[in-house]
């Protein structure tokens, strides 16, 4: 079996900086500031798509579609979108607190109800690789730290 790789999506950000070019080795389009490099998505308005091997250029949404059981298990349901949104953040500035709503509310306003995240954040250093905090508690201890680790 092939390892699948996929093309970053990197998001513009204010708050973000240039930190990922180096710390992860990359050139990121000249410019504006790359708060977020979004390695693994699967939504509605963004695609990762496969680079290299047999499935190169195929949207992840796609490669599920078609291989699902053989990339995720045999009991993947046909159709069901991956689960994760995986990303690396630069945060240059303080960030605010992102609350998602309930299901109902979340349908009326075009977002994501609660349920459908539940963050896993790990703050980690981008010059040691170390990681300095990994729960989904700390959140709370993160936001009132002014957006340090630990």
């Amino acid at each position: 079996r092939d390892l699948l790789r996929f093309e970053p999506i990197y998001q513009e950000r204010v708050w973000g900086g240039r930190a990922l070019e180096s710390a992860l080795g990359r050139s990121l389009p000249s410019g504006a500031p790359i708060g977020e490099s979004w390695e693994i998505v699967d939504r509605t308005e963004a695609q990762s798509i496969v680079v290299g091997g047999p499935f190169n250029g195929q949207s992840l949404r796609s490669l599920l579609v078609q291989h699902g059981a053989d990339v995720m298990g045999p009991r993947w349901p046909t159709g069901r979108p991956f689960p994760l949104l995986v990303k690396w953040l630069d945060c240059r500035e303080r960030l605010s607190l992102q609350v998602h709503p309930p299901a109902a509310v979340a349908a009326e306003l075009r977002g994501e109800p609660k349920t459908a995240r539940q963050p896993t954040n790990m703050c980690i250093d981008s010059k040691t690789w170390q990681i300095k905090d990994h729960t989904a508690q700390h959140v709370g201890s993160f936001a009132s730290n002014s957006g340090k680790c630990h």
